[in-house]
């Protein structure tokens, strides 16, 4: 392409003509069409890298909520199955070591150091169900976990911390006095017991019943009468004597 003032050759990128300055006209159209293409090709590669960018964003968090997803379940299945093993290892050693275990716990119960028992029982996985070999402490073991929370129950409303419920405490620990009583009353035993194991059995949960009325004497106020009386009150009967005598006794300091 030449320019039509002077003459010298030109290219189709020339705005001007390098020789005289005039306007390159024939190139005019051309380098406008160019810069237009530019234009829209910098606008669409634009986009195009914000679109990447965006879907490459969200297949990072969705890959990496799925890596989350997967560990939670992978760490919630090794719980689960360690504990389950580790359970089934001391149930393992509790057979193997019954005779050991079954004087410890004769101990704990003729001691009447219950809380010992229930602590005993639990860190050996000690489950009369599961574990043939002390299915005759049945009755004593589902007495015991409720007297358990009786005794914890009567201490939290005589001793209230400052952040106590009173309401959720007297709730949990009636359910609990409910659940004692339905032991006291049930034989949960599926085999027969020795005479040694019903005496010693038997024994057991007297003192338990005998150790929740001297707790709600010393500690909530009930007349002894009112506390023998307990085991054959409604859940709604005893729930009035003991609020009331709790309340008499708070009001008393």
């Amino acid at each position: 392409m030449n320019c039509k003032y002077c003459g010298s050759s030109l290219s189709m990128e020339d705005r001007v003509c390098p020789y005289c300055g005039r306007t390159n006209e024939q190139a005019a159209q051309h380098i406008k069409d160019m810069d237009k293409y530019h234009g829209a090709f910098t606008t669409t590669q634009r986009n195009v890298y914000g679109v990447v960018w965006r879907y490459k964003a969200v297949s990072v968090r969705m890959i990496l909520f799925t890596v989350l997803v997967l560990l939670i379940v992978g760490v919630t299945l090794v719980s689960d199955n360690l504990y389950s093993i580790q359970r089934r290892i001391r149930q393992s050693d509790a057979r193997q070591r019954e005779r050991e275990y079954t004087a410890l716990l004769d101990t704990y119960l003729e001691e009447e150091n219950f809380q010992a028992f229930k602590a005993f029982t639990e860190a050996h996985s000690i489950n009369s169900y599961s574990v043939d070999a002390f299915y005759s402490y049945s009755e004593v073991q589902w007495a015991c976990s409720n007297y358990i929370r009786v005794y914890e129950g009567i201490l939290e409303m005589a001793y209230p911390c400052d952040n106590s419920n009173i309401g959720n405490t007297m709730r949990s620990m009636l359910d609990a006095l409910d659940g004692f009583y339905n032991a006291l009353d049930s034989d949960t035993t599926y085999r027969e017991c020795t005479v040694a194991e019903e005496e010693r059995n038997s024994k057991a949960l007297a003192a338990m019943e005998q150790n929740v009325e001297r707790l709600f004497v010393s500690y909530i106020g009930l007349t002894p009468e009112e506390a023998t009386g307990l085991r054959s009150m409604t859940q709604t009967g005893r729930e009035r004597v003991i609020f009331d005598r709790w309340e008499e006794s708070n009001e008393a300091e």
